[in-house]
């Protein structure tokens, strides 16, 4: 079992090579259409990865800081930020620990891809209450993750198995009373005895939860929808959640 921040260091050597990295950043172009605003605005990107989110709103012509625990994942966003010609600014750190310096200073806060699932339930409420406190008095945070009340009704082990050139990557999920397992088993297609496998924990938190720890941290305007294209939340039928936060 690997730390949060172990387990993603060791992943950003393939993590776009897994999730087709250019094909995902077409879709999510796609996705936050809805949630960008078209004047430009100071965007942080919390748990950030590979840059999928920053390098979205900075094409958009927004200011974007990426904030991630991962070392190897931030050189991974600068990296892919040049590739696609914008500026990233870069900041390693545990979200709930962000520096004062950055409180008061953004319009927008995201947060999208399943980050807060690696929080544990301990500390989400630090995270919340750090996600106001980025914000400027009538700033937004935009949190997306995976609708675990979908997740632990269907029990479904096995979350995706995709290819790139003659590597197959293989994400499951271990269920536990406390918390679920996640796998990604990397092999060779042509010489399967070439393999990994790496686990991190992740933390199932529900839609009433994470209302209830948003209101506690100071918003007292709370959306939530299905996903980005903020379709109707159904707990056992949509795929993600999708917070909507008003700091007012």
């Amino acid at each position: 079992m690997l730390t949060t921040n172990e387990f993603f260091d060791h992943a950003a050597g393939f993590y776009d090579e897994m999730i087709h990295f250019k094909d995902a950043l077409v879709r999510r172009q796609e996705q936050m259409v809805k949630i960008l605003p078209t004047e430009k605005i100071i965007i942080a990107d919390l748990g950030s990865g590979s840059g999928l989110d920053a390098i979205t709103a900075a094409l958009a012509g927004h200011t974007v800081t990426c904030f991630d625990l991962s070392q190897n994942m931030l050189e991974q966003a600068r990296r892919n930020g040049e590739e696609n010609g914008v500026y990233l600014q870069i900041v390693q750190s545990d979200i709930a620990r962000i520096d004062e310096a950055y409180h008061n200073k953004f319009d927008m806060v995201i947060s999208t891809g399943n980050t807060l699932s690696l929080i544990d339930k301990e500390t989400i409420d630090e995270v919340f209450s750090k996600m106001y406190s980025l914000l400027k008095s009538g700033g937004t945070a935009v949190v997306q993750l995976l609708n675990f009340e979908k997740i632990l009704h269907a029990k479904e082990r096995i979350v995706a198995l995709t290819k790139k050139n003659e590597h197959y990557y293989l994400r499951s999920y271990d269920f536990h009373t406390s918390h679920i397992d996640f796998n990604i088993l990397r092999f060779n297609g042509d010489a399967p005895a070439e393999r990994e496998m790496i686990t991190t924990k992740l933390f199932p938190h529900m839609s009433t939860e994470l209302r209830a720890v948003a209101k506690a941290a100071g918003f007292t305007e709370i959306e939530i929808f299905g996903g980005l294209a903020k379709q109707d939340y159904k707990p056992e039928a949509s795929n993600d959640i999708c917070l909507i936060l008003k700091k007012i």
